[in-house]
């Protein structure tokens, strides 16, 4: 994802360019083939026999959506069971907030790529601290929130002295994505003055919101959404104008989902 993203933004890329990338993953290119098929993309079921192809019928604005929705499968194979988590949940909360993310960067006239990759991958040290703990305590419980702690990050913070958004943001680094991703996922909790001023952080906030009004998203991040309301001024939302966004992501995801069951 991280070398799509440059690749999309250089306009002398074409599909060649592309399916060279997507063919070092075997795996994630054959479903990126099965998705292509669905409806959403104008495949209503019909045969697609390579990766050129599957590319050229949902086209260059899609691909990087497409790769996401196929890649967000990969990236919780099992249960996050130190958040109490099945893997259909934590899936699908990921690729809503994803596409609210990409709405709502659309809407305000803000990158939609880099939105939609901060949105989707915005949990990813979550499954990081998950395997950490898996590994740690193999012979008892493993430890939950305690009385009193209001969000993942508080749980986090005292179990492991970081937190998850911590670990993605180490991980978003090493693996190079570009700055305005990994600072957005950095400070998307809005938790300082500071963070208001990054107009992209603000946008994966509200997109959290909107995820979890659409009933996908994570009980220990609630907190982060409501903790913040000048967010709704720095992006110029009005309520109607925020229903309206709530109205489209679950449209668009309803899609997607629908182009999952596919791959």
């Amino acid at each position: 994802m991280a070398q799509l993203t440059e690749l999309l933004s250089d306009v002398d890329a074409d599909v060649s360019d592309i399916s060279t990338i997507l063919r070092t993953d075997p795996a994630l290119t054959a479903r990126v083939m099965r998705m292509s098929k669905a409806i959403m993309f104008g495949g209503a079921g019909a045969e697609v026999t390579d990766i050129e192809q599957a590319l050229a019928r949902v086209g260059f604005r899609n691909v990087l959506g497409l790769v996401g929705a196929a890649g967000v499968t990969q990236l919780a194979p099992e249960p996050l069971a130190l958040y109490a988590v099945d893997i259909d949940m934590f899936q699908r909360c990921s690729l809503c907030h994803a596409i609210a993310a990409e709405n709502l960067a659309r809407a305000v006239g803000e990158d939609h790529q880099a939105a939609y990759i901060a949105g989707l991958l915005r949990g990813i040290g979550m499954v990081v601290l998950d395997r950490a703990v898996a590994e740690t305590i193999t012979d008892g419980p493993l430890l939950v929130p305690t009385q009193g702690e209001q969000s993942y990050a508080e749980m986090e913070q005292r179990l492991f002295g970081l937190t998850s958004v911590d670990v993605t943001r180490i991980l978003m680094d090493e693996w190079r994505f570009p700055e305005p991703v990994v600072s957005a996922i950095d400070q998307h909790h809005l938790s300082t003055p500071e963070s208001l001023e990054n107009r992209l952080a603000c946008i994966v906030n509200v997109a959290g919101e909107i995820a979890a009004a659409a009933g996908h998203g994570l009980p220990g991040d609630e907190v982060h959404w409501t903790a913040s309301p000048g967010k709704y001024e720095v992006l110029g939302l009005s309520l109607e104008f925020w229903n309206q966004l709530c109205g489209e992501s679950q449209i668009r995801f309803a899609d997607a989902c629908e182009a999952l069951k596919a791959s």
